[in-house]
């Protein structure tokens, strides 16, 4: 057994570091020594996820799921592949009970707030969301996924909130700043507006949604040829 743990922490260690080829070495090493391993079928099943081998990273992570179906990961590993690969409400039924099987799996919560908001949940989004900040409150990026589903229930001054408490974290995270662009044009605010997404396509030029919604601030401040360009 504390060969397989060792296995299974070294592989962890080049997972994290990005060496997937190696943890993916050290993950089936810990299988040959023990099929029946849940943690085991559980990271090479997100392995493979992450190389969107989706068929090979179904079978093992079902196979953790057999061996332990209350193992959290497993669930919300499972549930991302399934939304991925089309199996939405199935996808959804994982991640819950991922959360269901650990109240304090930030990162099913995260990924259950992200879901919900993607199939229109927008009330689920926001609860998942808050659940997930109780857990990791200095995560500027679940503030602005708390933003985007209280925005999305035309709560905006609310969102706009949500958005400073991300940037207040990271004055980088360019998502808030593009999300904040958006709340403000939504709002007729439009030079915080284009200040905002001007902003975050300084940080990333390549947001094709920052920059349409530049395009129509512009627009709006009969800028025409300006915003036909950014068009």
């Amino acid at each position: 057994m504390n060969a397989i743990n060792d296995l299974l922490r070294e592989g962890a260690i080049a997972h994290q570091s990005g060496n997937l080829s190696e943890a993916g070495r050290l993950y089936r090493a810990a299988l040959d020594l023990d099929m029946d391993n849940a943690s085991a079928n559980n990271n090479l099943g997100f392995l493979l996820a992450q190389q969107q081998q989706w068929s090979e990273a179904l079978v093992y992570l079902r196979q953790a799921l057999r061996l332990n179906p209350k193992l959290s990961m497993a669930h919300c590993n499972l549930g991302q592949v399934l939304v991925t690969t089309g199996e939405v409400n199935e996808g959804l039924a994982h991640l819950q009970q991922a959360t269901a099987c650990d109240p304090d799996n930030v990162t099913a919560w995260d990924n259950l707030a992200r879901i919900r908001l993607l199939v229109g949940d927008f009330q689920g989004a926001e609860y998942a969301a808050i659940r997930a900040l109780k857990l990791q409150p200095n995560a500027p990026h679940l503030y602005t996924r708390l933003g985007i589903s209280v925005a999305a229930q035309k709560r905006l001054a609310e969102a706009l909130q949500h958005y400073r408490e991300a940037l207040a974290l990271d004055r980088n995270h360019q998502e808030a700043w593009a999300q904040m662009g958006i709340c403000c044009f939504l709002r007729n605010d439009l030079g915080s507006a284009r200040e905002a997404l001007e902003t975050a396509l300084a940080l990333n030029p390549n947001d094709a949604n920052a920059l349409r919604h530049l395009a129509l601030v512009n627009l709006s401040l009969g800028h025409n040829d300006i915003a036909i360009a950014q068009f």
